[in-house]
């Protein structure tokens, strides 16, 4: 996560290509972006980390998941380009 966009492993997608979130079905949750064909990104609840600064895996943030702050985050950001 970057102030332009989420960068990793094969994603890349700026704020502005992310047109929202949402958790799924399959306690999993969904970024929706035109930008793939797919409609967007998948992740299970729990299976996301960061890399911090100095390299260290984090899997938490203030208590909650990744996953939740990375949801938060991108709420953030679709009511800021607004």
């Amino acid at each position: 996560m970057r102030d332009d966009g989420l960068y990793g492993e094969g994603v890349f997608l700026l704020w502005h290509e992310i047109s929202g979130v949402s958790i799924t079905d399959a306690k999993g949750f969904q970024i929706r972006s035109g930008k793939y064909a797919s409609g967007g990104i998948g992740f299970y609840a729990g299976a996301s980390a960061l890399l911090d600064l100095t390299g260290e895996i984090v899997t938490r943030i203030d208590g909650y998941t990744v996953d939740y702050c990375l949801m938060n985050r991108i709420s953030y950001e679709s009511k800021r380009q607004v």
